[in-house]
């Protein structure tokens, strides 16, 4: 549970590192007017791109552990 912070009863939940840099991802993405499959409204494609760099910094984080 690294994306909730208990403080007292309070609970505040946010994003996971992952959705976090994925959507990073896709906003640099979207704002290089990437195309996808020759098409420039492939939402899938974006999405699936955004989550695999996303997936790719956290494993790169996590080799210097």
């Amino acid at each position: 549970d690294t994306d909730r912070i208990d403080v007292g009863v309070k609970i505040y939940t946010g994003l996971t590192k992952r959705e976090h840099f994925a959507g990073l991802a896709m906003q640099g993405l979207l704002s290089a007017n990437a195309t996808y499959g020759g098409r420039t409204n492939n939402n899938e494609m974006l999405a699936l791109n955004s989550l695999q760099v996303a997936d790719a910094l956290l494993a790169e984080l996590d080799k210097d552990k």
